[in-house]
């Protein structure tokens, strides 16, 4: 029997191309525990810069890295018994906040994740809303869920937009 691989479509149902990766994005998963204060995060700053000149690994400072820190509050939704999240969707809204105070527009981001390419590129991620988004699709690479060392990738098929619109 010959192995075929799934060639999705050459576009959405409305002729639009599909979404190509435009970002790669790794992410290290850290415990917050050691995190109390300004300074235990820019020490880990340093830990990191260090670590990755002694392994030859690239490292770009932050602009921001010297300024106050920046406090997002991130909510997670999902129906009672989490169907979203069962069929690899991820929705959360963003608020950003200055000395305590929500600032600006809260940000919906609503995300499909999954292994495999051509399947998160074939999932439409364009929004029914009045007002501006932004598409992303990326590779994701992130650690293993079940012992250290080692890596997944996933693809990641993301929009994001403000609330402000959607409740105008």
């Amino acid at each position: 029997m010959k192995h075929t691989r799934h060639v999705p479509a050459a576009g959405y149902a409305d002729g639009a191309a599909l979404d190509r990766i435009t970002y790669l994005e790794a992410k290290l998963i850290l415990k917050s525990e050691p995190f109390t204060s300004v300074r235990s995060f820019r020490d880990f700053g340093r830990v990191v810069k260090k670590t990755a000149r002694a392994s030859g690994v690239g490292f770009t400072e932050d602009d921001a890295a010297g300024q106050r820190p920046r406090i997002r509050e991130i909510v997670f939704l999902d129906t009672p018994d989490f169907a979203l999240y069962r069929n690899a969707f991820i929705l959360r809204r963003r608020v950003s906040y200055e000395d305590g105070f929500p600032v600006g527009d809260p940000e919906i981001v609503c995300k499909f994740r999954h292994p495999v390419e051509e399947t998160a590129a074939a999932v439409d991620m364009r929004p029914f809303v009045a007002g501006k988004y932004r598409i992303k699709f990326k590779a994701e690479v992130l650690p293993l869920k079940d012992r250290v060392g080692g890596y997944r990738l996933l693809y990641s098929h993301n929009c994001q937009f403000g609330l402000s619109p959607v409740m105008s």
